[in-house]
């Protein structure tokens, strides 16, 4: 069985929602946001619907499926995670993170945040080995040594 989360590009602007049937978890999660900076204006700058469809472009798998634009969380009852990435004033890009407990006999959904910060440290916290180094390699976040 997946685990579901939808993940939501919010530039102040606009908003686009992705869905991702598949590994939504924190760990999951941190990877995919890594393989998307590649496709998102170089991670120079932030734009919704640019990180939505570069979101897509690094994650789609061969044959299809599994990821998707849909029209945001409450399209779905049976969700796990839900994401938002966003810019904050001084560039940097932010995440609020947020675990799904969707009760299957009152369909009622309760979200619970466990993450607000910056993607580097969501990543950090929360990614495996090839995440982090993604990040390092992004955010150039080890020291390298002099030659």
């Amino acid at each position: 069985m997946g685990t579901r989360a939808v993940y939501t590009f919010n530039d102040g602007d606009d908003r686009f929602h992705v869905y991702k049937h598949w590994d939504g978890y924190p760990l999951g999660a941190a990877l995919f946001f890594m393989k998307a900076i590649p496709y998102a204006w170089g991670g120079k700058r932030f734009e919704a619907g640019d990180f939505a469809a570069a979101f897509i472009s690094g994650n789609k798998p061969e044959g299809g499926g599994d990821v998707y634009l849909t029209k945001g969380p409450n399209a779905h009852c049976d969700l796990e995670y839900v994401y938002e990435l966003y810019q904050n004033k001084l560039g940097g890009l932010m995440i609020k993170a947020y675990h799904m407990d969707w009760d299957g006999e009152t369909d009622k959904t309760s979200k619970k945040r466990f993450f607000n910060g910056s993607l580097v440290s969501f990543v950090m916290e929360h990614g495996d080995d090839e995440a982090k180094q993604k990040a390092d390699e992004h955010w150039n976040l080890s020291p390298k040594a002099a030659a």
